[in-house]
């Protein structure tokens, strides 16, 4: 998964929520940088995180998320995916750019 900042919505590649057996629940309209707006699936999921705390101890956090199916592209994967900020919404995004490393901190007070 790619953290895409000017993203509104996490989108995945349609072959791979088929691939696990789920169908749209609805529609959206989505405008990429073409402009053109294009009815694509919603599927609803859940998504498993994997955190990991200062001392490196890690815990998973999962939770449903809407995704919107992409159309699929050979050339870049059926697991190719966007976390958009829908899914960014309640974590702090860190990026180091000398260490090229990056963060997502979740907050414990925050909701989910």
């Amino acid at each position: 998964m790619v953290i895409d900042t000017g993203s509104v919505c996490t989108m995945l590649d349609d072959r791979t929520p088929q691939a696990l057996g789920h169908s749209p629940s609805h529609y959206t309209l989505i405008s990429g940088a073409t402009g053109a707006p294009e009815a694509r699936p919603v599927y609803q999921m859940e998504m498993l995180v994997r955190f990991a705390d200062a001392s490196g101890k890690a815990s998973d956090v999962v939770f449903p998320q809407e995704v919107v199916g992409l159309q699929p592209l050979f050339q870049r994967g059926s697991h190719f995916g966007l976390l958009g900020r829908d899914y960014l919404t309640p974590m702090r995004f860190v990026y180091d750019g000398p260490r090229g490393a990056f963060s997502l901190i979740m907050d414990a007070m925050l909701p989910g």
